[in-house]
């Protein structure tokens, strides 16, 4: 057993090397780990997050501010909105400033946020004059309809049926004395008839033209809509003019300004039609700007489609590279442990020649 006792010599020898051994085996176990410790503190779960809390937030802004504004719109509910798209706006912003300089997707994600919050913000800017001209519309023309069938079409149905009967009998209401029914078939009879026809045609035709401008959507479709109107209006204008001049005793007194009124409700720029185009030159600004928020909402879902793509392939890189540091520290650890065991050996045998 003494032939393989260390000698002083040897042993302190043997002790270094194990020592040395020892140092750089735990030095290199410290700088693997420490790439696992990088690994670990990588922000993709953050980065994720605030891409699905984007995607989250835009959708809400679609669904609070790129719709089409309508008549149950009111005032509260406009200020509503509001409130939530600047709130909405201020919560893309937090999630936007979690992805700054995290890859080149980042910069792009904000580019279509503030496409996105710029042309809902425009939309929500033009909804009060859109609601204006919607509700001076619906009001001028709910008003027309009222004074046309409790007033205007009563007074003129009234009045043709009255003519009528003194053209049949010679007698009407408004002339209670017999008249011979031949004399009641004069030319100015005729004439008085064949006008207040035309008037009761041409109210119900431009009461129903009216009826389908206040509908319309399409300017096109407005301007032709007009040009029918302004056609019964010329019509109307001959024998209004007529009848104010000739109307007999059987025409009701507010036949002829009432029927001016309908005539005039759709001339001229103050008139239905006039509101009309300008209401729909704003729905059609309005339209062009929700389909714009449409194409900016799905950019930027696409682009934080391919961001989630880029942050999952680094996460997997450094996956990884995780897993390469940790083999390394087992082959760091057999290694060291076979350069102990080999150095011994040596100490061993350096010492069995030494005896």
């Amino acid at each position: 057993m003494d032939r393989f006792r260390f000698s002083p010599a040897i042993a302190l020898t043997t002790a270094a090397a194990l020592a040395a051994i020892a140092a750089v085996a735990v030095a290199g176990w410290l700088a693997l780990g420490g790439v696992v410790d990088e690994s670990e503190r990588t922000d993709d779960a953050a980065a994720l997050g605030a891409a699905v809390a984007i995607a989250r937030h835009s959708s809400d802004l679609m669904a609070v501010g790129a719709v089409a504004s309508n008549a149950t719109m009111d005032r509260d509910g406009v200020l509503a909105a509001r409130a939530e798209i600047a709130r909405l706006k201020s919560a893309l912003a937090e999630q936007v400033a979690v992805l700054e300089d995290a890859n080149a997707s980042a910069a792009r994600v904000a580019d279509h946020v503030d496409g996105l919050v710029s042309t809902v913000e425009e939309i929500d800017g033009g909804r009060p004059d859109i609601l204006r001209a919607l509700l001076r519309g619906e009001q001028a023309f709910q008003e027309l309809v009222v004074t046309n069938t409790r007033a205007l079409f009563p007074a003129l149905t009234g009045s043709l049926d009255d003519q009528i009967y003194f053209m049949l009998t010679g007698e009407s209401d408004a002339r209670p004395s017999a008249v011979p029914a031949a004399r009641a078939l004069s030319e100015e009879e005729l004439q008085r008839f064949w006008h207040m026809a035309g008037v009761q045609r041409d109210v119900s035709l431009g009461h129903t033209l009216l009826s389908i401008a206040s509908l319309v959507q399409e300017p096109t479709r407005v301007a032709r809509t007009q040009e029918s109107f302004d056609t019964v209006a010329q019509r109307l204008v001959r024998s209004l003019d007529y009848l104010a001049e000739n109307g007999g005793p059987d025409l009701d007194p507010r036949v002829v300004p009432l029927a001016n009124g309908l005539r005039a409700a759709g001339a001229g720029q103050g008139g239905l039609f006039g509101e009309l185009e300008t209401r729909l030159e704003l729905t059609v600004r309005e339209r062009d700007l929700i389909a714009a928020s449409e194409e900016h909402h799905t950019a930027l879902l696409a682009e934080l489609d391919a961001f989630a793509g880029e942050v999952q392939g680094g996460a997997g890189a450094g996956n990884g590279d995780a897993e390469r540091a940790s083999d390394g520290q087992t082959m760091l650890l057999v290694v060291a442990v076979l350069g102990a065991v080999a150095t011994l050996l040596a100490g061993a045998y350096a010492s069995r020649r030494a005896a």
